[in-house]
Protein backbone atom coordinates (compact mmCIF):
# COMPACT_ATOMS: atom_id res chain seq x y z
CA UNK A 1 0.00 0.00 0.00
CA UNK A 2 3.02 2.71 0.92
CA UNK A 3 4.84 2.26 -2.28
CA UNK A 4 1.04 2.64 -4.49
CA UNK A 5 0.59 6.21 -2.18
CA UNK A 6 4.66 6.82 -2.89
CA UNK A 7 3.70 6.29 -6.76
CA UNK A 8 0.77 8.35 -6.21
CA UNK A 9 2.50 11.24 -4.72
CA UNK A 10 5.12 11.28 -7.59
CA UNK A 11 2.81 11.57 -10.30
CA UNK A 12 0.64 14.57 -8.75
CA UNK A 13 4.05 16.39 -7.78
CA UNK A 14 5.09 16.07 -11.17
CA UNK A 15 2.71 17.18 -13.06
CA UNK A 16 2.13 19.85 -10.56
CA UNK A 17 6.49 20.86 -11.52
CA UNK A 18 5.86 20.45 -15.42
CA UNK A 19 2.25 21.57 -16.05
CA UNK A 20 -0.24 20.60 -18.18
CA UNK A 21 1.21 18.58 -21.38
CA UNK A 22 -1.20 20.84 -23.55
CA UNK A 23 -0.96 24.52 -22.19
CA UNK A 24 0.12 26.05 -25.35
CA UNK A 25 0.40 29.38 -23.89
CA UNK A 26 -3.23 29.59 -23.32
CA UNK A 27 -2.28 31.64 -19.74
CA UNK A 28 0.06 34.03 -21.29
CA UNK A 29 -1.45 37.24 -21.99
CA UNK A 30 -2.29 37.95 -25.69
CA UNK A 31 -4.46 40.26 -28.24
CA UNK A 32 -7.76 38.81 -28.63
CA UNK A 33 -7.98 40.82 -32.22
CA UNK A 34 -5.87 40.81 -35.57
CA UNK A 35 -5.02 43.93 -36.87
CA UNK A 36 -7.49 44.31 -38.86
CA UNK A 37 -10.25 44.05 -36.19
CA UNK A 38 -11.44 40.44 -36.94
CA UNK A 39 -10.90 37.66 -33.88
CA UNK A 40 -7.90 35.75 -33.74
CA UNK A 41 -7.23 31.83 -32.88
CA UNK A 42 -6.68 31.57 -29.33
CA UNK A 43 -3.57 29.17 -28.22
CA UNK A 44 -4.21 25.73 -28.13
CA UNK A 45 -6.49 26.06 -31.07
CA UNK A 46 -6.60 24.70 -34.90
CA UNK A 47 -4.85 26.67 -37.69
CA UNK A 48 -3.79 26.84 -40.93
CA UNK A 49 -1.60 29.74 -41.26
CA UNK A 50 0.89 31.78 -38.36
CA UNK A 51 -0.95 35.02 -39.29
CA UNK A 52 -4.39 33.77 -37.93
CA UNK A 53 -3.17 33.56 -34.36
CA UNK A 54 -3.19 35.62 -31.56
CA UNK A 55 0.07 37.32 -30.82
CA UNK A 56 1.49 37.81 -27.16
CA UNK A 57 1.07 41.02 -25.58
CA UNK A 58 4.81 40.77 -24.87
CA UNK A 59 5.89 40.53 -27.77
CA UNK A 60 9.90 40.52 -27.22
CA UNK A 61 9.67 37.89 -24.43
CA UNK A 62 7.06 35.58 -25.94
CA UNK A 63 6.97 34.66 -29.74
CA UNK A 64 3.77 32.72 -31.06
CA UNK A 65 3.21 30.84 -34.58
CA UNK A 66 1.45 27.94 -35.77
CA UNK A 67 2.54 24.35 -35.50
CA UNK A 68 2.17 20.63 -35.21
CA UNK A 69 1.26 19.87 -32.24
CA UNK A 70 2.60 16.75 -30.46
CA UNK A 71 0.52 13.84 -30.57
CA UNK A 72 -2.02 15.56 -32.37
CA UNK A 73 -2.39 15.13 -36.17
CA UNK A 74 -2.83 19.09 -36.30
CA UNK A 75 -1.59 22.46 -36.41
CA UNK A 76 -2.12 24.75 -33.54
CA UNK A 77 -1.54 28.19 -32.26
CA UNK A 78 1.22 28.19 -29.90
CA UNK A 79 2.93 30.95 -27.82
CA UNK A 80 5.71 30.26 -25.98
CA UNK A 81 8.84 31.93 -24.18
CA UNK A 82 11.59 33.03 -26.71
CA UNK A 83 14.45 31.79 -24.43
CA UNK A 84 12.76 27.86 -23.61
CA UNK A 85 13.81 25.07 -25.36
CA UNK A 86 10.68 23.46 -25.25
CA UNK A 87 8.68 26.21 -27.79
Amino acid sequence: MKPIVYMLLFCAFTVVILGHPNNHGALIPHHDKLPNGESCTRPGYSCSESNQCCTPVDGETFTYGCGRAWMEGSKICYICNRESSMC
